[in-house]
């Protein structure tokens, strides 16, 4: 009778696993291992516990599901084994991820992508085959070897999940077309372009823009500031300034302004801190309302509107369309959207396996609406359009 090996880390363990989360990966990796055989005896529960830094009742829940799909078999007073399914082992695919899948690692910090990859493990739990997923190296991420790691993965991948900013436009579309023409599908984070209507899953870009032109003019604003970047590479900022502008409605123009500062670099807090003194120091009536991309960006421009002594939200209201920066902490109460990161990664994962279920057909999009929190820095009229029920 055997046991399970010594213990080993998780390949993906740097992800923001929930506690079950990372009980069940490191099982499941260990029940696709070709080498065990039916009958391999599990640590207890107080050594899974121990080896994966989880409580015992965490890892007894785990249990219990595994056992409901039967893939264990509990022994009174011997232990629980492992039912051997040599099937579903046969069946193994492999996914591509245009992106570094530790997104701890020193050579990228970026908490927003890590929570969408939090989602992949609950899909890849879900699956009823064996999925290995592979992402590119933190420290090649970006760089011309990230391009060629991904096209060297073509001919042993069977599908790829892309995200956007993994490559320029030029290598972007490289990627995507040697996927394709070697008949393996690919998904894509966030529609790629304006038209897309398929293959891809998103957050409600276009809805939080629209909500919040909206509420801005139930508050009575009219003179908006912008600070979202460029939009020359996103699609999600161009649908967010759409939906933006239509929210706002008819008076964009004539009783409601927008004003765009110049050299913002996207997500650079101390970028927007200058990019909002520009817009304070024009001669020109200050601006009522603020539109920051993200958190980062808000941060760098409210440290401007302190220095001048504007009441927020009283003379200024501030909204920040996604919370790019979650860890930021320097205003809790900042009004800002609400992401559902993780269901958009599980509906990456799932879309690209359902497509190499259905070889290669295509899938309509998936969008995911958004919500709203914070509520601080927008007064009671506007918060009235922002918490609303959808």
């Amino acid at each position: 009778m055997s046991t399970l090996p010594h213990e080993k880390p998780p390949s993906l363990d740097q992800i923001n696993l929930r506690p079950s989360e990372r009980v069940a990966q490191y099982l499941l990796r260990e029940f696709d291992d070709p080498d065990l055989k039916e009958g391999t005896r599990l640590p207890s529960n107080r050594e899974l516990a121990r080896r994966l830094k989880v409580s015992v009742p965490t890892v007894q829940g785990v249990l219990r599901q595994l056992a409901q799909e039967g893939r264990i078999a509990a022994r009174r007073g011997s232990g629980t084994y492992l039912v051997a399914q040599p099937a579903r082992r046969q069946e193994s695919i492999r996914i591509s991820v245009a992106a570094p899948l530790d997104c701890h690692a020193l050579e990228i910090q970026d908490p927003w992508l890590n929570s969408i990859f939090g989602g992949l493990m609950p899909a890849v739990l879900r699956s009823q085959r064996p999925i290995t997923l592979v992402g590119i190296s933190p420290e090649e991420f970006g760089t011309d070897i990230s391009t060629r790691r991904m096209l060297d993965q073509v001919p042993q991948s069977d599908g790829l999940i892309l995200i956007p900013y993994a490559f320029m436009p030029k290598d972007r579309e490289l990627v995507i077309n040697s996927f394709e023409k070697a008949g393996k599908p690919v998904v894509h984070l966030h529609a790629p372009d304006m038209l897309s209507v398929a293959n891809f899953a998103s957050m409600d870009y276009y809805g939080v823009g629209h909500r919040i032109g909206e509420a801005f003019r139930a508050g009575g604003r009219r003179r908006v500031a912008l600070l979202m970047g460029t939009f020359a590479y996103s699609t999600a900022l161009r649908w967010q300034h759409a939906g933006l502008v239509a929210g706002l409605g008819r008076s964009v123009g004539s009783a409601i302004s927008l004003s765009l500062p110049s050299q913002l670099k996207e997500g650079n807090r101390e970028s927007a801190y200058h990019a909002m003194k520009e817009l304070l120091s024009e001669r020109k009536a200050l601006p009522d309302a603020l539109y920051a991309a993200n958190r980062e960006e808000a941060a760098g421009a409210l440290r401007a509107l302190e220095e001048r002594k504007v009441r927020i939200p009283e003379d200024l209201s501030v909204v920040v369309a996604r919370d790019l920066f979650p860890g930021i902490t320097a205003y809790p109460g900042l009004t800002h959207g609400v992401h559902p990161l993780r269901q958009v990664g599980s509906a990456l994962l799932e879309m690209v396996c359902e497509r190499i279920a259905r070889e290669n057909a295509s899938l309509p999009g998936r969008i995911f609406p958004c919500t709203f929190a914070g509520g601080e820095t927008t007064t009671a009229e506007e918060n009235a359009v922002l918490f609303a029920s959808a």
